[in-house]
Protein backbone atom coordinates (compact mmCIF):
# COMPACT_ATOMS: atom_id res chain seq x y z
CA UNK A 1 0.00 0.00 0.00
CA UNK A 2 2.24 3.20 -1.32
CA UNK A 3 0.83 6.79 -2.36
CA UNK A 4 2.20 8.68 -4.98
CA UNK A 5 2.09 11.76 -3.16
CA UNK A 6 3.00 12.74 0.64
CA UNK A 7 0.10 14.73 1.40
CA UNK A 8 -3.53 13.84 2.16
CA UNK A 9 -5.37 14.43 -1.32
CA UNK A 10 -8.11 15.49 1.24
CA UNK A 11 -6.89 17.83 3.94
CA UNK A 12 -3.82 18.49 2.39
CA UNK A 13 -1.54 17.41 5.21
CA UNK A 14 1.26 15.44 5.46
CA UNK A 15 0.51 11.74 5.46
CA UNK A 16 1.89 9.61 8.52
CA UNK A 17 4.05 7.04 7.65
CA UNK A 18 1.10 3.96 8.76
CA UNK A 19 -1.83 5.41 9.33
CA UNK A 20 -3.55 6.65 5.77
CA UNK A 21 -5.18 4.68 3.44
CA UNK A 22 -4.46 4.67 -0.85
CA UNK A 23 -6.88 4.33 -3.43
CA UNK A 24 -7.02 1.33 -5.36
CA UNK A 25 -8.13 3.09 -8.29
CA UNK A 26 -6.59 6.61 -8.08
CA UNK A 27 -3.83 5.56 -6.26
CA UNK A 28 -4.06 8.83 -4.03
CA UNK A 29 -3.82 8.87 -0.10
CA UNK A 30 -6.02 9.85 2.66
CA UNK A 31 -5.31 10.05 6.52
CA UNK A 32 -7.85 8.15 8.58
CA UNK A 33 -10.13 11.49 9.50
CA UNK A 34 -10.35 12.60 5.52
CA UNK A 35 -11.37 8.55 4.84
CA UNK A 36 -13.87 8.38 7.53
CA UNK A 37 -12.06 5.39 9.43
CA UNK A 38 -11.23 5.60 13.12
CA UNK A 39 -7.83 4.45 13.99
CA UNK A 40 -9.44 1.20 15.84
CA UNK A 41 -10.84 0.10 12.80
CA UNK A 42 -7.85 0.85 10.76
CA UNK A 43 -5.79 -1.80 12.96
CA UNK A 44 -8.56 -4.39 12.99
CA UNK A 45 -8.50 -4.18 8.82
CA UNK A 46 -7.08 -7.55 7.21
CA UNK A 47 -4.20 -6.59 4.43
CA UNK A 48 -6.55 -6.75 1.40
CA UNK A 49 -9.09 -4.84 2.75
CA UNK A 50 -6.64 -2.26 2.85
CA UNK A 51 -5.57 -3.13 -0.57
CA UNK A 52 -8.72 -2.34 -2.33
CA UNK A 53 -10.11 0.16 -0.28
CA UNK A 54 -11.47 3.03 -2.43
CA UNK A 55 -12.04 6.20 -1.39
CA UNK A 56 -15.17 8.37 -1.97
CA UNK A 57 -15.17 9.82 -5.19
CA UNK A 58 -13.76 6.84 -6.98
CA UNK A 59 -16.96 4.57 -5.08
CA UNK A 60 -19.19 7.09 -6.32
CA UNK A 61 -18.13 7.01 -9.98
CA UNK A 62 -18.15 3.13 -9.83
CA UNK A 63 -21.05 1.95 -12.50
CA UNK A 64 -23.92 0.20 -11.62
CA UNK A 65 -24.45 -3.52 -12.92
CA UNK A 66 -27.38 -3.88 -15.59
CA UNK A 67 -30.51 -5.95 -15.45
CA UNK A 68 -29.90 -8.25 -18.50
CA UNK A 69 -29.93 -11.09 -16.61
CA UNK A 70 -33.31 -10.41 -14.57
CA UNK A 71 -35.87 -12.96 -16.09
CA UNK A 72 -39.10 -11.41 -17.76
CA UNK A 73 -42.44 -12.95 -16.39
CA UNK A 74 -45.06 -13.74 -19.27
CA UNK A 75 -48.63 -13.58 -18.30
CA UNK A 76 -51.30 -15.04 -20.26
CA UNK A 77 -54.79 -13.73 -20.50
CA UNK A 78 -57.49 -16.80 -21.95
CA UNK A 79 -59.28 -14.70 -25.00
CA UNK A 80 -63.13 -15.96 -25.30
CA UNK A 81 -64.82 -15.89 -28.94
CA UNK A 82 -67.77 -18.12 -29.21
CA UNK A 83 -66.99 -21.49 -28.26
CA UNK A 84 -63.28 -21.45 -29.38
CA UNK A 85 -61.17 -20.87 -26.40
CA UNK A 86 -57.65 -19.05 -27.55
CA UNK A 87 -54.51 -18.02 -25.37
CA UNK A 88 -52.95 -15.13 -26.45
CA UNK A 89 -49.55 -13.68 -25.23
CA UNK A 90 -49.29 -10.48 -23.58
CA UNK A 91 -46.63 -8.27 -22.09
CA UNK A 92 -45.54 -8.38 -18.58
CA UNK A 93 -47.89 -6.17 -17.26
CA UNK A 94 -49.91 -5.89 -13.93
CA UNK A 95 -52.88 -4.77 -14.40
CA UNK A 96 -54.75 -3.71 -11.50
CA UNK A 97 -58.51 -3.53 -10.38
CA UNK A 98 -60.23 -0.99 -8.46
CA UNK A 99 -61.88 -2.28 -4.93
CA UNK A 100 -65.14 -1.83 -4.86
CA UNK A 101 -65.89 0.10 -1.89
CA UNK A 102 -69.29 -1.16 0.02
CA UNK A 103 -71.62 1.17 1.30
CA UNK A 104 -71.05 0.01 4.93
CA UNK A 105 -66.90 1.09 4.74
CA UNK A 106 -68.75 4.35 3.14
CA UNK A 107 -70.79 5.01 5.79
CA UNK A 108 -68.17 3.88 8.49
CA UNK A 109 -65.93 6.73 6.53
CA UNK A 110 -68.10 9.31 6.93
CA UNK A 111 -69.23 8.39 10.70
CA UNK A 112 -65.42 8.60 11.08
CA UNK A 113 -64.77 11.80 9.39
CA UNK A 114 -67.91 13.32 11.45
CA UNK A 115 -66.87 11.92 14.57
CA UNK A 116 -63.52 13.81 13.77
CA UNK A 117 -65.35 17.16 12.82
CA UNK A 118 -66.86 16.97 16.23
CA UNK A 119 -63.83 16.05 17.96
CA UNK A 120 -61.80 19.15 16.45
CA UNK A 121 -64.32 21.58 16.85
CA UNK A 122 -64.92 20.66 20.52
CA UNK A 123 -61.08 20.87 21.07
CA UNK A 124 -60.88 23.93 19.66
CA UNK A 125 -63.84 25.67 21.50
CA UNK A 126 -62.45 24.33 24.66
CA UNK A 127 -58.76 26.16 23.72
CA UNK A 128 -60.83 29.26 23.17
CA UNK A 129 -62.71 28.92 26.06
CA UNK A 130 -59.77 28.53 27.83
CA UNK A 131 -57.60 31.40 26.39
CA UNK A 132 -60.48 33.43 26.94
CA UNK A 133 -61.09 32.83 30.33
CA UNK A 134 -57.57 33.02 31.22
CA UNK A 135 -57.50 36.94 29.28
CA UNK A 136 -60.99 37.57 31.51
CA UNK A 137 -59.34 36.13 34.57
CA UNK A 138 -56.21 38.65 34.24
CA UNK A 139 -58.08 41.43 32.87
CA UNK A 140 -59.98 40.88 35.83
CA UNK A 141 -57.24 40.86 38.13
CA UNK A 142 -55.96 44.04 36.68
CA UNK A 143 -59.57 46.00 36.86
CA UNK A 144 -59.32 45.27 40.99
CA UNK A 145 -55.90 46.41 41.23
CA UNK A 146 -57.13 49.88 39.31
CA UNK A 147 -59.69 49.69 41.24
CA UNK A 148 -57.58 49.48 44.60
CA UNK A 149 -55.00 52.27 43.75
CA UNK A 150 -58.04 54.39 42.09
CA UNK A 151 -59.68 53.89 45.97
CA UNK A 152 -56.03 54.36 47.24
CA UNK A 153 -55.91 57.83 45.22
CA UNK A 154 -59.24 58.75 46.24
CA UNK A 155 -58.31 58.63 50.04
CA UNK A 156 -55.74 60.65 49.56
CA UNK A 157 -57.08 62.82 47.49
CA UNK A 158 -60.13 63.77 50.37
CA UNK A 159 -57.10 63.91 52.81
CA UNK A 160 -55.14 66.64 51.15
CA UNK A 161 -58.63 68.53 50.04
CA UNK A 162 -59.67 68.35 53.54
CA UNK A 163 -56.22 69.37 54.93
CA UNK A 164 -56.25 72.41 52.37
CA UNK A 165 -60.06 73.63 53.78
CA UNK A 166 -58.35 73.71 57.33
CA UNK A 167 -55.54 75.60 55.88
CA UNK A 168 -57.47 78.38 54.22
CA UNK A 169 -59.75 78.72 57.50
CA UNK A 170 -56.80 79.19 59.33
CA UNK A 171 -55.31 81.60 56.65
CA UNK A 172 -58.67 83.66 56.64
CA UNK A 173 -58.89 83.75 60.30
CA UNK A 174 -55.15 85.18 60.68
CA UNK A 175 -56.00 87.94 57.58
CA UNK A 176 -58.99 88.63 59.71
CA UNK A 177 -56.96 89.10 62.56
CA UNK A 178 -54.53 91.22 60.80
CA UNK A 179 -57.33 93.42 59.65
CA UNK A 180 -58.13 94.14 63.09
CA UNK A 181 -54.96 94.36 64.14
CA UNK A 182 -54.14 97.21 61.52
CA UNK A 183 -57.20 99.27 62.56
CA UNK A 184 -56.28 99.32 65.56
CA UNK A 185 -52.53 100.37 64.67
CA UNK A 186 -53.74 103.25 62.66
CA UNK A 187 -56.65 104.24 65.28
CA UNK A 188 -53.93 104.37 68.33
CA UNK A 189 -51.67 106.13 65.54
CA UNK A 190 -54.32 108.90 64.94
CA UNK A 191 -54.77 109.10 69.08
CA UNK A 192 -51.03 109.01 69.62
CA UNK A 193 -50.62 111.93 67.06
CA UNK A 194 -53.92 113.82 68.37
CA UNK A 195 -52.18 113.69 71.95
CA UNK A 196 -49.13 115.09 70.73
CA UNK A 197 -50.23 117.99 69.24
CA UNK A 198 -52.44 118.58 72.74
CA UNK A 199 -49.32 118.41 74.40
CA UNK A 200 -47.50 120.88 71.98
CA UNK A 201 -50.50 123.28 71.70
CA UNK A 202 -49.34 125.39 74.73
CA UNK A 203 -45.73 125.67 73.08
CA UNK A 204 -44.06 129.08 71.84
CA UNK A 205 -41.81 128.88 69.71
CA UNK A 206 -38.75 131.84 69.70
CA UNK A 207 -36.84 132.43 67.01
CA UNK A 208 -34.53 135.58 66.22
CA UNK A 209 -32.72 135.27 69.67
CA UNK A 210 -29.09 134.57 69.29
CA UNK A 211 -27.59 131.68 71.30
CA UNK A 212 -25.20 132.87 74.59
CA UNK A 213 -22.93 129.96 76.37
CA UNK A 214 -23.78 131.13 79.41
CA UNK A 215 -27.43 132.19 78.84
CA UNK A 216 -30.73 131.13 81.26
CA UNK A 217 -33.53 129.87 79.47
CA UNK A 218 -35.62 130.77 82.20
CA UNK A 219 -34.49 133.94 82.39
CA UNK A 220 -34.61 134.88 78.87
CA UNK A 221 -38.31 133.88 78.90
CA UNK A 222 -39.10 136.21 81.40
CA UNK A 223 -37.47 139.22 79.79
CA UNK A 224 -39.23 138.38 76.57
CA UNK A 225 -42.76 138.17 78.83
CA UNK A 226 -42.02 141.82 80.03
CA UNK A 227 -40.97 143.41 76.77
CA UNK A 228 -44.40 141.98 75.58
CA UNK A 229 -46.29 143.18 78.47
CA UNK A 230 -47.20 139.86 79.40
CA UNK A 231 -44.70 138.08 81.76
CA UNK A 232 -45.22 135.01 82.87
CA UNK A 233 -46.86 133.82 85.96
Amino acid sequence: MSSTTKKCSGCKNNLPKREHMVCVTCNLGYDLFCANITPKCFYLMDQERKNNWRCQECSSKQPKSDNTNTPVRTTYRPMVSGDDTNVEEESNITVRTKKQRSKSDTNDSYIKEDSLRSIIKQEITDTIKQLVSEHLTNIASQVTGFHESLAFFSKQYDELMQTVKERNEVIQSLIQKNDNLSSQVRSLTERIEQIEQNMRAPNVEINGIPEHKSENLLKTIEQLGFAIENPPR
